[in-house]
């Protein structure tokens, strides 16, 4: 994951020098994707990622028993993972090189069937900066 980290950093880094972020988020994406499908907790499994203009989607795959074993609901998970993820987006380190080009990035989620179970975006305007 540290690689992943690094290149990202590296990439949108000479993206910046050339104008062209959306090819080099095409090539993290090319990255990511070439280590999937990636466990990312006992629930929840990165599968593949995308990019369309200026933002990139990671797709998920996460087992429902998540609401069960920890006695939730969806809307409470819901609401849980929006606020960790905006956070996350907004404040973390690894995301401040996309927070300073306004990519947006998306956080897909389908339960076990393939069905819709959560959808996340966030952009530098999320930010109270």
């Amino acid at each position: 994951m540290y690689k992943i980290i690094v290149f990202t950093y590296l990439s949108i880094f000479i993206a910046s020098c050339d104008n062209s972020v959306n090819s080099l988020l095409e090539e993290i994406s090319k990255n990511y994707n070439e280590n999937c499908p990636m466990k990312i907790d006992s629930y929840t499994t990165l599968y593949t990622t995308s990019v369309i203009k200026n933002t990139i989607t990671y797709y998920y795959s996460i087992d429902e028993k998540v609401l069960s074993d920890n006695n939730i609901n969806k809307s409470y998970w819901s609401t849980e993972q929006q606020l960790h993820l905006n956070k996350n987006y907004c404040t973390n380190p690894d995301f401040s090189v996309f927070r300073e080009h306004n990519i947006s990035v998306r956080w897909k989620y389908n339960n076990l069937e393939g069905f819709p179970f959560g959808l996340f975006e966030f952009n530098n305007d999320d930010c109270n900066n």
